[in-house]
């Protein structure tokens, strides 16, 4: 078995986690936060009503279905 530079490398940093595995951690760290954010917006921050006024043309009123 020839030792390379990388595996010095790997086994000087310690555990080696491939390039997979760290896509997909990150992927569910992207998604928890994403997660947190809109739970929080949906239990501690309360809409404020308001009044809608849509104007119908008059057009739309006379026609005959």
């Amino acid at each position: 078995m020839a030792i390379t530079t990388a595996y010095i490398v790997q086994k000087v940093r310690g555990r080696f986690m491939p390039t997979l595995s760290r896509f997909i951690v990150a992927c569910i760290l992207l998604a928890l936060a994403g997660y947190a954010v809109v739970f929080s917006l949906a239990n501690f921050v309360e809409p404020s009503p308001r009044e809608i006024t849509i104007r119908v043309p008059t057009d739309r009123l006379l026609q005959e279905p």
